[in-house]
């Protein structure tokens, strides 16, 4: 890695820096997987400041970045994150101290036609609770820090290669045969050199972008399809970088548009529906045997399977549906939590089946998704089936976006019988 890399690296420590304890009895992990790439650092101002908060309400909420403005409703995230413990308090101070070291690093390389930022200053903002204009102003000048500095005096050419250096990296933890790529530390650095001035990418992205509100969906995703396709072209990717840029850009495009039109593309919760699904019963879900827990049938799911061995990480991974907005990725939560089901279904029937009916694994995933408290699922199925193509889809996605649509569909029918 290069000097620039690295601190691009530093700054993705924010991304998933810390675990959310959803129950007191540690019974589930909730990983912080932010939609946006600066949110984790105001959160760890806030947190750095507010060690011992309980309770949040929607104005600080709104200083700690758009994805937890999204998720202010959600008590575990308002009772436990706050709730840090003293250990937790001393390390993320050293996380902060290395946050305005990276911050200095990064100043070096802007441009002297760029704004600087006085670190003096930039520490007394957000020493005491962090002012959310200022620390607006700070994010762009960061953004445009980040989105110069890497240019240095290198040409286009360059660039490119440097954009296929980095998908050939990341080429390496996914696989030659990809259809997914996981967040990688180095994409932010990615996107930034893929969306510099210099190149004509960015304005190709930010064209697609601008006419989300007004397209319909189907030729939406038609037009962001052709859009990669023509930068990939241009950059002669082969096999899997094509595959893996596709997904980064994927979203970076879904990113961007919940920033800019939150509105829009909003997840919204069905509260008369989520408030007939918290009165649920593990009984009312007419669960097939083996498969059934042994358990009191009177419980709620959210009181059993984040306990049991063969289904918890079913539901950690439901949880982190939480935390995305890209199709691509609500779609990859979905199946690591299918995939997770499959094998607790094998492990309690001794391994004696590997294929199991789609009752037996759709009932499993309704059971695992109450227990996630997942209420927004309408709209996350909604989004899928309308931006999602409906044909050349890896078989794992078509079969997690009918398990998403069917669970949604269901839950709405459950919810009416119980109003």
């Amino acid at each position: 890695m290069n000097e620039i890399e690295e601190v691009f690296v530093g700054f993705e420590e924010f991304r998933q820096y810390f675990v959310i304890t959803k129950d007191k009895k540690d019974s589930t992990e909730a990983f912080f997987q932010s939609t946006s790439y600066f949110t984790n650092f105001y959160n760890f101002v806030f947190l750095i400041n507010h060690p011992k908060k309980l309770n949040a309400d929607l104005n600080h909420l709104m200083l700690t970045g758009d994805a937890l403005l999204r998720f202010h409703e959600l008590k575990f995230l308002e009772d436990e994150l706050y709730n840090l413990e003293l250990e937790k308090y001393h390390e993320n101070e050293k996380k902060y101290s290395k946050f305005i070291d990276l911050l200095g690093k990064l100043m070096d390389y802007a441009q002297d036609n760029f704004i600087q930022v006085n670190v003096e200053e930039f520490q007394k903002d957000t020493t005491d609770f962090p002012n959310k204009k200022r620390i607006t102003s700070y994010i762009q000048i960061i953004t445009n820090s980040l989105s110069i500095s890497p240019v240095d005096n290198r040409n286009k050419q360059q660039i490119k290669k440097e954009i296929q250096r980095l998908l050939k990296n990341f080429a390496k933890d996914v696989g030659n045969s990809t259809i997914f790529a996981p967040v990688h530390p180095s994409e932010p650095y990615l996107m930034a050199l893929l969306t510099l001035p210099c190149l004509p990418y960015k304005e190709i992205l930010d064209n697609v972008i601008n006419v989300y509100e007004t397209t319909d969906a189907q030729v939406f995703s038609l037009e962001l399809y052709e859009s990669i396709y023509q930068i990939i072209k241009d950059l002669k990717l082969e096999k899997p970088k094509d595959s893996i840029l596709f997904i980064c850009i994927y979203r970076y495009i879904y990113e961007t548009i919940f920033i800019r039109f939150p509105q829009t593309l909003a997840f919204k919760i069905d509260y008369t529906q989520a408030k007939a699904l918290e009165q649920l019963k593990i009984c009312d879900l007419q669960m097939i045997p083996p498969y059934k827990p042994e358990c009191d049938e009177q419980l709620h799911p959210r009181d059993v399977f984040p306990l049991i061995e063969d289904f918890k990480d079913a539901v950690s991974s439901l949880q982190k549906l939480y935390f995305v907005v890209c199709p691509f990725d609500i779609l990859d939560c979905v199946n690591d939590a299918i995939t997770s089901i499959e094998k607790g279904c094998s492990r309690l029937c001794n391994y004696t089946e590997t294929v199991f009916s789609f009752d037996t694994i759709f009932i499993l995933f309704l059971a695992c998704i109450l227990a996630s408290e997942i209420y927004d699922i309408d709209s996350m199925s909604k989004l899928c089936m309308d931006f999602i193509p409906v044909n050349k889809l890896a078989p794992k996605f078509e079969y997690a976006k009918a398990k998403i649509f069917a669970v949604a569909e269901e839950l709405k029918r459950i919810s009416q019988c119980k109003q």
